[in-house]
């Protein structure tokens, strides 16, 4: 059966669309490299080569419209007749932009467990030493690590994460409801 859609995701999104996307959805899912985070001119590198190779009438991108690329998301998105979501980053598709802006108050910034990977693996590839790490992190007073209940952590993965980052980690039981829709927004 050939897909009539092809989703372009970012990378962080994998578990999120393992749990409510269905094998046999009939969408293509294309996860850009991790190292998109770091790197604007990759991001739209990765965007290009992934419509290049799209065989499909249907194209939408599971990228936050303010995530850094050489163009913004919304104008490449035009650029190629593609749906994208309203909400500017990954959190905000999870749980949408009031309550992720109710979360972050007082010095809190949000991770789900596609971040923490993210971020452990770019320790170990990247030139992005663990100083950095927590520079990027010295602002934030706690952490909120998002849980769906389908992978839980141990408590060793979360120390570890805590030894590198340096901010103290609260666990955060969410559905994902909202990112369920955001999901159907982009595949009607």
């Amino acid at each position: 059966m050939k897909n009539t859609k092809c989703l372009i995701a970012c990378p962080i999104f994998k578990d999120e669309l393992d749990m409510l996307l269905p094998s046999h959805s009939g969408v293509a899912v294309h996860f850009m490299d991790y190292k998109i985070h770091n790197n604007g001119n990759l991001m739209f590198e990765e965007l290009k080569r992934a419509v290049s190779s799209a065989d499909n009438s249907g194209i939408s991108l599971l990228v936050g419209h303010e995530c850094y690329g050489d163009i913004s998301i919304s104008q490449f998105a035009e650029s190629i007749d593609a749906k994208y979501p309203m909400e500017k980053n990954c959190i905000e598709m999870i749980l949408g932009p009031e309550k992720t802006e109710e979360l972050q108050k007082e010095r809190t910034t949000i991770h789900t467990q596609g971040w923490m990977r993210m971020i452990n693996r770019a320790i170990k590839e990247e030139p992005l030493n663990e100083d950095s790490i927590r520079t990027m992190m010295g602002y934030f007073d706690r952490l909120l690590l998002l849980d769906y209940g389908v992978a839980p952590l141990s408590d060793e993965e979360i120390l570890s994460y805590y030894d590198l980052i340096q901010v103290p980690i609260e666990i955060k039981q969410v559905q994902l409801n909202y990112f369920q829709n955001v999901l159907n927004r982009l595949l009607v």
